[in-house]
């Protein structure tokens, strides 16, 4: 995702772009659930508006029984984007601006000079790299950009059909049994009765996914029947460094995700709008990049400062407990990618 915007907005702007995708399909595997904010579904574009699948302007957050629950309040609409068709049509734009796509194509190693190594050819020299491969981050941590000790949770989705389920908007469900140091959510992916159904956690995570199916199978009183599996890394670590010599990264691959959430692609949108803004004359001005970027590597941290003391009190269940236990029902989200919060006793 982050690699296939940096093409289209590079290449929109005049820029010589060759992207490397060593899987012979954009989108695929699938990775993330695909919800996203006002803010981020517009800076996204065409491509937001024709894989958009629902729209939500609440959240139901509830406790591990499932029986007592918080409301979150959008003040904005949050989007569920089918993934897999959002990134091959922003790689139609990135070509028709421009931009060559190389799919099946392994990349073996990335200098800091600019120099890239790919299987089956002979190296290249680039001007820049723009390095997005992603949370495993290999390069990342070769080049230095990243340390070598790196921490990420472990996702895995399914979508599945649940016929006696008739939620309206997403259901997070905090609970330690299923996972500590994370959540689980059930969030409606069409109106005949299917969902995205997933779970994230440091530990095994197939353990918590069985868990969760159990959970959502006994309550409902319905059977949760799987029609595909999806999931991937989640990187939970500090961000990393920005730029190396002539590499500048960009999305998961320097850690630069939403810690409470987990979200990326609010982030993806901001870097690559500072990269295509820190070129002058065909030379990155890294400075102006660092620049841009300042406030979303301070929400990051301020993000991951929460998250420790959400696990310190307890993980996300234990702090839905305290805040039920003190007469709060709903929280409105003045914004939801910096999230701000309002508390409203009932």
């Amino acid at each position: 995702m982050a690699g296939l915007l940096a093409a289209r907005e590079l290449a929109k702007h005049g820029y010589n772009v060759e992207l490397f995708e060593e899987h012979r399909a954009f989108g695929v595997p699938r990775h993330c659930t695909g919800l996203v904010s006002e803010f981020t579904f517009r800076a996204l574009g065409q491509p937001a508006y024709e894989s958009r699948v629902m729209r939500f302007n609440s959240y139901i957050i509830a406790s591990c029984d499932l029986n007592r629950d918080i409301e979150l309040l959008l003040n904005e609409h949050v989007y569920l984007l089918d993934r897999v068709r959002l990134e091959k049509l922003i790689s139609v734009e990135a070509q028709c601006s421009g931009a060559t796509l190389k799919l099946g194509t392994y990349v073996r190693n990335v200098m800091s000079s600019g120099k890239v190594e790919v299987l089956r050819e002979s190296k290249k020299k680039y001007d820049y790299v723009v390095l997005a491969e992603g949370a495993v981050r290999k390069f990342a941590r070769d080049l230095g950009l990243c340390p070598r000790k790196l921490s990420s949770l472990k996702g895995l989705q399914a979508i599945a059909m649940i016929k006696k389920v008739k939620l309206d908007r997403p259901l997070i469900i905090t609970c330690n049994n299923i996972c500590r140091d994370f959540f689980a959510w059930v969030v409606p992916y069409s109106d005949e009765g299917n969902y995205i159904v997933g779970v994230a956690s440091a530990q095994d995570v197939y353990s918590s996914f069985t868990k969760l199916l159990k959970l959502i199978s006994k309550h409902y009183g319905s059977e949760v029947v799987i029609v595909k599996h999806f999931g991937g890394l989640i990187p939970v670590s500090k961000p990393c460094a920005l730029a190396r010599g002539n590499v500048v990264g960009v999305g998961d691959s320097i850690s630069l995700v939403k810690p409470v959430s987990g979200g990326g692609i609010y982030p993806i949108v901001l870097e690559v709008k500072a990269l295509v803004n820190a070129f002058r004359n065909d030379f990155i001005d890294k400075k102006r990049y660092y620049c841009e970027l300042s406030k979303l590597r301070r929400l990051v941290t301020f993000q991951r400062v929460l998250k420790k003391l959400l696990t310190y009190f307890g993980g996300y269940e234990g702090v839905i407990n305290v805040l039920l236990s003190l007469g709060i029902r709903k929280i409105v989200v003045g914004d939801y990618d910096s999230l701000e919060l309002s508390l409203i006793h009932i």
